[in-house]
């Protein structure tokens, strides 16, 4: 497998994540507070947060080959993990190779993702946790070290890459 910059993995998945249809899109309800996923559902015992998440459970929006051909690595372990206070959903992978081992995160706030990110993550970039824009990627977003977050509609993306 060929090796790829972390920055190239973590664009690569938030990117990926953004083209899977699965986000919350202004306009896009869901009653039933599950997935917007077609087929899809939660993992068993899993509960959508009060009002539901319009964007459905982290582990359901990238399929494991989809995740391993932006990584350049394989799968080895998935699974729902503890959310922190601002995300609704979030997945944690266990990532190998020939030659080493990572772990991503990848973590959902849908609805309320853009605001939370205009008001609490936006006037601090370049300052804090995330160093620069990334124009062009959602229709907002940001990267610092082994993280990138992205807005895309309501929905806030954030993916973090540990080597």
């Amino acid at each position: 497998m060929a090796l790829i910059t972390t920055d190239a993995r973590l664009l690569g998945a938030a990117a990926l994540t953004l083209t899977c249809g699965g986000l919350s899109l202004p306009g896009a309800t869901n009653p039933a507070g599950g997935t917007n996923l077609p087929g899809a559902t939660n993992p068993p015992g899993a509960t959508s947060p009060a009002g539901g998440s319009a964007a459905g459970h982290a582990c359901d929006l990238v399929t494991d080959a989809e995740l391993e051909q932006v990584t350049d690595r394989v799968v080895a372990e998935k699974g729902p993990t503890g959310l922190r206070p601002v995300l609704d959903t979030q997945c944690d992978y266990e990532l190998v190779s020939d030659v080493s081992r990572a772990s991503m995160t990848l973590g959902i706030k849908s609805p309320g993702g853009r605001a939370f990110f205009e008001t609490s993550v936006e006037p601090t970039i370049g300052t804090g946790l995330l160093r620069e824009a990334i124009p062009g990627l959602g229709d907002k977003a940001a990267r610092g070290s082994g993280m990138v977050m992205v807005v895309k509609g309501d929905a806030l993306i954030e993916v973090q890459l540990q080597q």
